[in-house]
């Protein structure tokens, strides 16, 4: 098992990087609003001032129009007054001098109008397909088998990623941080009053302002799982909405939510340090886990273990011990073929010093809170 460190403070992306004409128009786009300022002093965690919104942009663009009709309007007066001291041939000229100066006053004018409804019009139509404002931050992580990593954020928060987990960490317009996990994660939010930080796993959404919870729904897993800490989380999908405190679990599907309680959330956690605990978990979703987090298939010869459940803590960092006690919980013997490991039926002969291990492995008794 490795552990890798991540940093991620005041560095700009893309959301999508293969467009580079998309990302040079967003950015030259921010940096005309000021947005792209405030972004980055979001990501290093000093911002106070909130973004401006469209609305706002909309007003200093009509601004600019009625200036450049004042200026219009006043160019016109003066010219009148040139063509009495110029004579017939003055006026002429200064009234196509004039009329040049009006129509480039108005020109620019609807350009920038244009420009600030193509601007609007882009994020409008960004918000209706995704559901979400356009991301002007991101960054992606990935974990392997048998690795966890920490990734601290701009803001301060950090995220443990179990082995085998990707995670998309993005910033939208209005500060907000979203993140995207297919996996497990560990978070540790900073209090935030004012700015959503929003966990997506599929359809489930968990929202917080600060708290430290659990979030873990792999590709193959049916059911998100939400375990709180500290704090408080809402989390839901289309149809169900749960409100977590403190010492509460909650698995959710895109249809269904239950909420459990717990005395002991954290050990839904220790696997942050190594330990991985299992209550009333059927065997194969246990050698599936551990196959994630010491890098082996297991394979099972005995198919009447597969409707097994069992109760049982492993310490991952120790490969050599978590095998030892995977064989005396099961009764088996394993062959090593590669990363492949099969696992046979013992003999009966072996049965008294598998039971002995076993008492040997389990060092405490379990909680209430399992894989």
């Amino acid at each position: 098992m490795t552990d890798q460190n991540f940093s991620i403070r005041a560095e700009e992306s893309a959301d999508d990087p293969s467009d580079a004409t998309a990302r040079e128009r967003m950015r030259r786009a921010l940096d005309a609003s000021g947005v792209g300022d405030v972004v980055r002093r979001e990501l290093a965690g000093t911002i106070e001032e909130p973004v401006p919104d469209a609305h706002a942009s909309w007003r200093e663009v009509l601004g600019r129009i009625e200036g450049a009709q004042a200026r219009s309007a006043e160019t016109d007066r003066e010219g009148r007054k040139g063509q009495v001291r110029a004579g017939w041939l003055g006026r002429r000229s200064l009234r196509r001098g004039t009329g040049s100066l009006t129509r480039i006053g108005l020109s620019a004018s609807v350009l920038i109008a244009l420009a600030a409804t193509i601007i609007v019009g882009i994020q409008r139509q960004q918000i209706v397909r995704t559901g979400r404002p356009s991301a002007v931050f991101v960054r992606s992580y990935a974990t392997r088998v048998a690795q966890r990593a920490t990734v601290t954020l701009g803001d301060g928060s950090r995220v443990t990623l179990a082995p085998e987990t990707r995670l998309r960490y993005s910033v939208d317009r209005t500060g907000a941080q979203l993140i995207e996990l297919i996996g497990e994660g560990f978070f540790t939010v900073m209090p935030r009053t004012h700015r959503p930080f929003v966990v997506y796993t599929g359809a489930i959404a968990t929202r917080v302002l600060g708290t430290a919870f659990d979030v873990r729904r792999y590709s193959t897993d049916l059911v998100t799982k939400v375990t709180v800490v500290s704090g408080r989380v809402t989390v839901g999908g289309h149809r169900q909405t749960a409100i977590l405190n403190a010492g509460m679990i909650g698995r959710l599907t895109d249809s269904t939510a239950s909420v459990s309680r717990t005395s002991d959330s954290t050990r839904d956690v220790e696997w942050t340090r190594g330990n991985l605990v299992f209550n009333r978990t059927p065997v194969p979703e246990m050698l599936t886990t551990l196959g994630r987090w010491c890098g082996y298939e297991f394979r099972l010869v005995d198919t009447t273990l597969l409707s097994r459940d069992v109760s049982i803590e492993f310490n991952v960092d120790d490969v050599v011990g978590t095998m030892n006690t995977l064989k005396a919980l099961l009764g088996v013997t394993m062959t090593f073929e590669g990363n492949l490991v099969i696992l046979r039926p013992e003999r009966p002969q072996d049965t008294m010093s598998r039971r002995k291990l076993l008492r040997d492995a389990i060092s405490h008794p379990l909680s209430e809170v399992g894989r």
